[in-house]
């Protein structure tokens, strides 16, 4: 792993900490010349500083995130070289078959095809349901980015670094749902419990009594399907919303009531959705 110099990326914070009426300009345009070798910028920077000091800025900011998640260009070459042919591998396959599935053997990464929607599908609990259901927003999500990045392909590494980012993270939690919805043991699922039956009431009886335990639990498996595509939805709705945006806390409310009714039907989230919550300050408990 090539080391990066600390030094520099100390200077580039402090440089884009200043006010922009205070800044060296030249100090700015040397170090974008030392990070992307243009020279023909920075002579322009030089001639026109007024003119080009957004440019700088916006150069050195870029190169300033890349360098805080501590990677040089060539790794960031590298990032692209790792995920573009996975995901394509990905969308082949699904395009093949129609459907948006792969092989999460790892031992098979040019991607073989995987069976797709299980035929107990219906009959798994909720939350394995919900992993196919959230893997095909994903790969929605994942496809977009992937033909966005090609399009950007006579573009820098460093500008298309942060949808490479997403991309990769998307499509590894993809994966990562896939594998637990194909390897669900439904045979290992205890049995629900038989309510016993009255001993002293007839069969007509207990006919005239409300059957609820059938409607109930159809009504609890779309409440809690329900629940979880709201809190899907304006999750990521809340993450692109800036921290004083008008609208965020009715979007906080909105998660935090699709809670309410997922725990109170008896779904639940996972230790990394609710983490992911938390960050973006919704109450997990309310």
């Amino acid at each position: 792993m090539t080391k990066l110099d600390k030094s520099l990326t100390n200077r580039l914070q402090q440089w884009l900490d200043t006010p922009p009426a205070e800044r060296d300009l030249k100090e700015g345009a040397t170090m974008m010349l030392q990070l992307n070798h243009n020279r023909a910028l920075y002579n322009s920077a030089m001639q026109r500083p007024e003119k080009f000091a957004a440019k700088v800025e916006y150069e050195l900011k870029k190169f300033l995130k890349i360098r805080l998640h501590d990677m040089s260009m060539a790794e960031v070459v590298e990032l692209e070289q790792d995920v573009m042919p996975r995901v394509e591998a990905l969308i082949n396959a699904s395009e093949s078959i129609d459907e948006p599935v792969i092989s999460t053997d790892e031992e098979k990464p040019e991607g073989t095809v995987a069976k797709g929607k299980r035929a107990d599908h219906a009959t798994l609990p909720p939350e394995i349901q919900a992993l196919w259901d959230d893997n095909g927003r994903r790969y929605h999500a994942i496809s977009i980015l992937f033909n966005e990045l090609k399009a950007m392909s006579d573009l820098e590494p460093c500008d298309r670094f942060a949808k490479l980012q997403v991309l990769d993270k998307t499509e590894k939690a993809y994966r990562e749902a896939l594998a637990k919805y194909d390897g669900f043991d439904a045979s290992a699922t205890p049995p629900a419990p038989t309510p016993e039956k009255p001993h002293e009431e007839s069969a007509d009886a207990l006919s005239d009594q409300p059957q609820t335990g059938d409607v109930d639990t159809t009504n609890n498996v779309a409440k809690i399907n329900a629940a979880r595509k709201t809190i899907s939805k304006f999750r990521k709705r809340l993450a692109e919303l800036e921290p004083d945006a008008a609208d965020r806390p009715a979007t906080v409310a909105k998660i935090e009531r699709a809670l309410k009714v997922l725990f109170a039907a008896g779904g639940g989230i996972s230790d990394k959705t609710a983490t992911e919550l938390k960050e973006l300050g919704v109450d997990v408990e309310a």
